[in-house]
């Protein structure tokens, strides 16, 4: 199973096709719809909240879960997925204007 906990405006721009979406901060809620006996691998841009989000997972009984290190922008990096603009510059502005306003 895997599972994309970035946000929603993230995984809409461009997501691994078959993954399930549930941004790290609804995990807490959430978790109840995986099923903590399947292997769950994580993804995120880099890796860090994808780290959080196993954190969550194990307080809530998931054992075999991975942590995509790297991320999108590291499958997008290995040639897996078309480069995207938060993946080339994942902590630049979120907007298109001067400043990030």
């Amino acid at each position: 199973m895997l599972v994309d906990v970035r946000a929603a405006s993230e995984y809409e721009a461009h997501h691994i096709k078959g993954s399930i979406h549930v941004p790290v901060a609804d995990l807490r809620t959430r978790h109840g719809e995986l099923d903590p006996a399947l292997p769950t691998t994580l993804l995120c841009t880099s890796g860090v909240r994808s780290s959080l989000g196993i954190s969550l997972l194990m307080r809530e009984g998931f054992r075999d879960l991975i942590n995509v290190t790297g991320g999108t922008v590291g499958y997008a990096a290995a040639g897996y997925a078309p480069e995207c603009p938060m993946c080339l510059v994942p902590h630049g502005p979120r907007t298109g204007t001067a400043g990030g306003a």
